[in-house]
C-alpha cells in the first residue's frame, strides 16, 4: 500500500518538534537483535540466509556504499538494483569502526542513508500476495538515536533504539520482519523519533522471498478435537503439506523437515474425546522432534504422550525452516489430568 509520504514527512516532522525526551522501544511487529562492540561477526552471523529457491531468491542492498559481496550474497551500492530503491542522505560513521575481519562487511556498515528532515525510504519490488522476510542491517556509533519504522503505512517499530550510550561503544542492529506485497511491492519509511538524536541511520537490507505452504491434518484420530489418551499411547500426528500450486510437498531447502512444536496450558478441557483405542502403542513412539515423509507424500510424527505429565493442555503444531511460511497450519491438542 503506497502512502502520502509528503503527508507522512510533515506528520513526523511535528511529532518531533514536539517531543525531545527518549520513549519506550516497542516491536510491533517483526523481531529486532542487538549487538554491542566493533566486531559485527556476530550480528552477521544471525542474518537469516534462507529463501525460496536458495541464495538465489536473496536480494540485498548497500545504503550509500559500492557493490560488495559479503558471502553468500552481493549487496548492491546502486538504488535500483535487484529491485530496491533507496531515497535519503549518505552519511558515514563518526566515532568508530566495524571491525569484523570481512572488508566488504565493514564496507556494507560504513555508510547508509539517514535524515531527520527527509526520511529515508526504501521501496522494494515484490510478487502481489508473496511473503518476504525483510532484515534491516543497522551499525549506529553516534547518540541516543531512535527512530520509527513504517511498512506499507503501519507502524512496525516505535521508537526503534541503534545505541548504546553516547560516543560508547557501538551497536549492531538485525531488524527482521515477515511481509505479504501488495500491489505497490514493499514500501519501508524511517521516521524520527522522539529523542533529541532522533536521525534515522540505516546501512543496509536483505530481501527473502519466502514459499508459502498449506498444512493439511492433522488426520483422525487428532481431528477430534481435544482428545485424551492413555499415556503409554502414542498420538500418530499426520499431515500433507501442499504449496501454492497444490502441489504435494516432500522435499526442503538444506533437507531440514517439519519439526513439532508442543505449547503447554495449565487449563484442562472439560470434555477431551477419548481416542486410546485409535493410538499407536508407545513402543511406535518417534524419537527427536522431526517429522517422518511417509510413500503417500503424508508427513507423520508419533508422539509419546508418556513424556508429558503436568496436568494441562497440551497443543501441537508444526514449524518449517525459515525459508518457508505456513499460511494455514495444523493444529491439534491433547489433555493429561
Amino acid at each position: 500500500m503506497k502512502i502520502n509520504r509528503s503527508t507522512f514527512i510533515t506528520a513526523v516532522l511535528i511529532f518531533v518538534s514536539m517531543s525531545t525526551t527518549s520513549a519506550a522501544e516497542t516491536i510491533n511487529q517483526g523481531t529486532k537483535l542487538s549487538f554491542s562492540g566493533a566486531n559485527s561477526t556476530q550480528m552477521y552471523s544471525n542474518l537469516d540466509f534462507n529463501a525460496a529457491g536458495g541464495i538465489t531468491g536473496i536480494r540485498a542492498a548497500n545504503f550509500g556504499g559500492t557493490d560488495q559481496f559479503v558471502s553468500p550474497v552481493t549487496y548492491h551500492g546502486t538504488s535500483g538494483m535487484n529491485g530496491i530503491s533507496w531515497q535519503g542522505s549518505i552519511a558515514g560513521l563518526h566515532h568508530n569502526s566495524p571491525n569484523s575481519g570481512d572488508a566488504g562487511l565493514n564496507a556494507v556498515l560504513s555508510t547508509g542513508i539517514h535524515g531527520p528532515f527527509s526520511p529515508p525510504q526504501i521501496d522494494i519490488t515484490a510478487n502481489p500476495g508473496s511473503i518476504y522476510r525483510v532484515q534491516l542491517v543497522v551499525f549506529s556509533d553516534f547518540n541516543n538515536r531512535q527512530f520509527d519504522i513504517f511498512v506499507d503505512g503501519n507502524l512496525y517499530a516505535d521508537e526503534f533504539e541503534s545505541f548504546d550510550v553516547v560516543y560508547g561503544v557501538p551497536t549492531h542492529s538485525i531488524y527482521s520482519f515477515n511481509v505479504t506485497a501488495d500491489a505497490d511491492g514493499i514500501d519501508v519509511d524511517l521516521g524520527p523519533g522522539s529523542v533529541f538524536d532522533s536521525n534515522p541511520f540505516v546501512q543496509g537490507i536483505m530481501v527473502n522471498m519466502l514459499s508459502k505452504y498449506t498444512c493439511i491434518g492433522f488426520d483422525a484420530p487428532l481431528a477430534k478435537g481435544p482428545v485424551k489418551v492413555n499415556k503409554k499411547r502414542a498420538l500418530p500426528l499426520k499431515m500433507m503439506l501442499l504449496d501454492e500450486a497444490g502441489n504435494i510437498v516432500t522435499e526442503f531447502l538444506n533437507d531440514t523437515p517439519p519439526v513439532l512444536q508442543v505449547l503447554y496450558s495449565a487449563h484442562v478441557s472439560d470434555t477431551p474425546t477419548d481416542v486410546t483405542t485409535d493410538a499407536l502403542g508407545a513402543g511406535m513412539g518417534s524419537e527427536g522432534n522431526q517429522f517422518e515423509l511417509n510413500d503417500d507424500g503424508s508427513w507423520q510424527y508419533n508422539l509419546k504422550t508418556n513424556n508429558y505429565t503436568a496436568s494441562g493442555t497440551y497443543t501441537v503444531s508444526v514449524v518449517l525452516n525459515s525459508a518457508y511460511v505456513l499460511d494455514t497450519n495444523c493444529v491439534a491438542s491433547f489433555v493429561v489430568k
